[in-house]
């Protein structure tokens, strides 16, 4: 599938009536034939990019041939009603049904996805605040917040320039749980297929080590100073060596996932390499083969 094909795709992901039914808050929203069709105000969502609300509707209707502007409270109306989870099902359609036919660049016959994450300021509500918190001193309460924030979350497939998911979280949310909600959406399109993920040093996990063992996928993690430190230090001031974990009956206890804990129990052992680049001198993490091979 060409890029035109699939920008096509995606137009009638977009307009088929069965998102309706994932857009909604409410039973009647988005039923009746409005101005403001569901369809429209996705597309508008996407398209935006003005800094005035007003210079974007201008823009995206004037674009779409219709003079007839809405007015700033009906759009804020349309997207109050609307449900944000409806962007999921696009992502998931988008991946299913475009991205797995695509024809993609790679690194080697290897498709390169990068997870990364970073906070956004949110608007001071009460309402935000609660859900997503923000930063506090211990004598502060949630309404005491300054600043509300929330952890946001992306898989980018880097050479090809697709953002595969994207999520929002609780500012105090873990990067590895939300890198794993990705993983959980990503591998029905990526199972059985050659892959390397990149990630820096706030994913490196054991335990996403491990999954990607499962599954044949290939990994360069930015290394912690203390994690596996131990076992690092062992090897002094060689630049590039393998190290062998054992897990143990407590660390195993640890384990989030049922699939992965359930491997670990029948090989406790996980082995990596480990390379300490030159000249910053940062330590990475990088998988390998099931014979243990460079």
């Amino acid at each position: 599938m060409n890029a035109f094909k699939a920008i096509k795709h995606l137009s009638l992901i977009i307009s088929d009536a069965i998102l309706v039914e994932k857009a909604k808050i409410l039973n009647s929203s988005f039923i009746r034939n409005r101005k403001i069709t569901l369809e429209k105000l996705l597309n508008y969502l996407i398209f935006r990019g003005e800094k005035v609300l007003s210079q974007d509707l201008t823009k995206f209707f004037c674009a779409v041939d219709e003079f007839d502007i809405p007015s700033k409270q009906a759009v804020i109306k349309r997207m109050n009603l609307l449900n944000f989870d409806v962007w999921d099902e696009i992502l998931k359609r988008f991946r299913k049904e475009i991205y797995s036919s695509m024809t993609l660049y790679t690194l080697k016959n290897y498709i390169v996805i990068a997870f990364d994450g970073s906070f956004a300021n949110l608007p001071p509500h009460d309402a935000v605040k609660q859900w997503f918190g923000g930063h506090m001193t211990k004598k502060m309460k949630i309404e005491d917040i300054v600043k509300p924030q929330t952890k946001i979350s992306m898989a980018y497939d880097v050479i090809n320039k697709l953002i595969l998911d994207f999520s929002i979280g609780h500012y105090r949310k873990s990067e590895i749980s939300m890198m794993f909600e990705h993983l959980e959406k990503l591998l029905p399109v990526l199972k059985g297929r050659k892959v390397i993920f990149l990630a820096d040093r706030y994913y490196g996990s054991a335990e996403f080590f491990k999954f990607c063992e499962m599954y044949d996928f290939k990994y360069i993690v930015r290394a912690k100073k203390n994690f596996f430190k131990k076992l690092i230090a062992e090897h002094g001031k060689e630049n590039d060596f393998e190290i062998d974990i054992e897990f143990d009956r407590a660390w195993m206890k640890r384990i989030k996932h049922c699939n992965i804990r359930e491997a670990i129990e029948n090989d406790p052992h996980l082995r990596i390499r480990v390379i300490n680049t030159k000249p910053s001198n940062i330590k990475v993490y990088i998988s390998l083969s099931h014979l243990g091979q460079k």
